[in-house]
């Protein structure tokens, strides 16, 4: 069902916290931070969708994600390909 109110704010809250995750997790440190925007974009770009038929914050929320997929298959696969610096678990 959606509804055909243009002046809800929920769909730019959705995009204002989605660009602001991705801006976050392009570096490596802010990444616990640029999660939790994400989180939120998520969140308010589902139920805009849901609701209103935007779904701009909600593909920037999942592209915020993909970016912390990367950084984190960035420094996993080095460490399991490269015999030097392979940790032992015991």
């Amino acid at each position: 069902m959606i509804r055909n109110q243009t002046s809800s704010s929920l769909p730019l809250y959705a995009i204002i916290f989605g660009l602001i995750a991705i801006l976050l997790n392009l570096f490596l440190i802010p990444i616990p931070l640029g999660f939790i925007f994400g989180i939120a974009a998520f969140i308010c770009g589902f139920i805009s969708y849901i609701r209103y038929g935007k779904w701009d914050g909600f593909i920037l929320s999942l592209f915020s994600f993909l970016l912390i997929l990367l950084w984190i298959c960035s420094i996993l696969i080095p460490l399991w390909v490269d015999p030097t610096l392979q940790i032992e678990w015991k």
